[in-house]
């Protein structure tokens, strides 16, 4: 059964009265419904490892997820939100789990798999996840079947790879070419042979845009630093979203797929900004000393969810799309890490 964390619900009547328009009261431990747009998944140290959470945006409420030996991370909601994947070492290796949004029902996605898993995504129909494995030194891509637990390898040359995300319409997955005679950002299309390139570069982390009409990556420059590059699906024409020898990591596209919020250090530290998909117009969110990351749209798109460590450790907050409204979800004098909506 999932256990709630005494003392997080402190901070609802904070949530209630600054909260993003929108939201709904997050239900209670005890089961009713709950809304499916407004529980973030994350994770926290808890008993000396890491284990999954989930938190009512409106309301605070907390709940622990996954209580099993060994650690689990990286959490995400499937498209449908009926269940919520996560690597887990319990078993030896980092391999995909599965369980339900309050916290039932855990199994191995792919029974079969070894790992160990470096990076999953879910398809759009939920039915699918893509996932890359470490195997003999290199790493290799898969795409299985969550109701049948059956996944099969993604035919590419022998190079070593990256995988990045699917397409809006599930027909295409995204993977980098990282061997330095063939560097760049593909897409293979399932079940068939077609391979796209889209780019030529140390290009990776690539991920399609909502509305179909934009892939984005990073790419490593000359000097070492990371970049955010646009392109379209056909790969012919291409944008950089800024210049210059800082780091633009950590994106994520808005539901519409016309703007991009992400993490730079151009200003000295790590801080979230948003950029419009053409790269024309960039907008700092937040400001401070501290470290603020791994910035995720809601589904709605009226909120951004992201961690920041102002008050020593890092706590989860959600803001505005401009930046407004900054509200603390969770405090647990842990690091919260790893949010998505």
């Amino acid at each position: 059964m999932p256990v709630s964390i005494g003392g997080l619900g402190r901070h609802a009547v904070m949530a209630l009265l600054l909260g993003i328009a929108g939201f709904t009261a997050g239900a209670c431990a005890s089961g009713g419904a709950r809304p499916a747009s407004d529980e973030a998944v994350f994770t926290a140290t808890e008993d000396g490892r890491q284990e999954v959470f989930v938190v009512g945006a409106a309301s605070g409420h907390v709940i622990r997820l996954s209580d099993i030996e060994g650690s689990d991370r990286a959490p995400a909601w499937s498209p449908n939100r009926k269940q919520v994947g996560f690597l887990s070492d319990r078993s030896g290796l980092p391999t995909i789990w599965l369980m339900d949004g309050a916290g039932h029902e855990e199994h191995a996605a792919f029974p079969d798999e070894v790992g160990p898993v470096v990076r999953f995504f879910w398809s759009p129909d939920s039915r699918h996840m893509s996932y890359e494995v470490m195997r003999d030194g290199t790493t290799a891509i898969f795409v299985g079947d969550v109701t049948t637990g059956r996944s099969e390898a993604v035919p590419h040359s022998a190079v070593r790879v990256g995988l990045g995300g699917w397409s809006p319409d599930g027909k295409w997955v995204l993977y980098s070419a990282l061997d330095a005679s063939d560097q760049g950002v593909r897409r293979h299309n399932l079940g068939g042979v077609n391979e796209v390139r889209i780019s030529r570069g140390a290009d990776f982390n690539a991920l399609w845009s909502p509305d179909g009409d934009h892939v984005a990556f990073n790419r490593r420059s000359g000097d070492g630093s990371f970049r955010l590059v646009v392109s379209n699906p056909a790969g012919n024409s291409e944008r950089v979203v800024s210049y210059g020898s800082h780091d633009d990591t950590d994106f994520a596209w808005s539901p519409d797929g016309k703007q991009i919020v992400f993490v730079s250090n151009r200003d000295g530290n790590p801080e979230v900004y948003a950029a419009s998909a053409d790269g024309n117009k960039v907008t700092r969110l937040t400001y401070n000393r501290a470290s603020d990351e791994s910035p995720r749209w809601s589904k709605s798109g009226k909120a951004i969810l992201f961690v920041s460590d102002m008050d020593g450790d890092f706590d989860l907050y959600q803001m505005r799309p401009d930046g407004s409204a900054q509200v603390r979800l969770v405090n647990t004098h842990q690091d919260e890490r790893e949010g998505d909506w």
